[in-house]
């Protein structure tokens, strides 16, 4: 077992002092707040949109850009500023996006099936 892991006397060791309770009260706190929310929210489409503008602007956008922008501080690392704008470009065209996707949630699917000229 490595340091801070494991069990003394019965009593289970955080990776932290004093962090034992945390993890658990952490899963609670997440599993809370995930009741709370089943009990508001009852269509799963709004969530779906909702962590699909999150995943956008976190996943595509801003993590991305943000290792860019500091890779390219890096000692040895020759990043040119078509590099630094690119990577704000990422970041803020990005995050437009997932706001503008928060506002625009429709994406009427039933006006599309009538209007694709390809069906399968």
């Amino acid at each position: 077992e490595g340091p801070g892991v494991g069990s003394e006397g019965g009593v289970e060791r955080g990776l932290l002092p004093g962090s034992a309770g945390a993890v658990p009260a952490a899963a609670a706190g997440i599993a809370g707040s995930v009741m709370a929310c089943a009990f508001v929210v009852t269509d799963l489409g709004l969530m779906t949109v909702l962590g699909g503008t999150l995943s956008v602007g976190g996943f595509v956008a801003l993590a991305p850009g943000l290792v860019g922008l500091w890779l390219s501080h890096k000692p040895g690392v020759r990043a040119g500023f078509c590099w630094r704008v690119a990577m704000h470009t990422l970041i803020w065209g990005g995050l437009a996006l997932s706001v503008a996707g928060v506002f625009l949630r429709d994406n009427s699917a039933a006006e599309l099936g009538t209007r694709c000229w390809w069906t399968v």
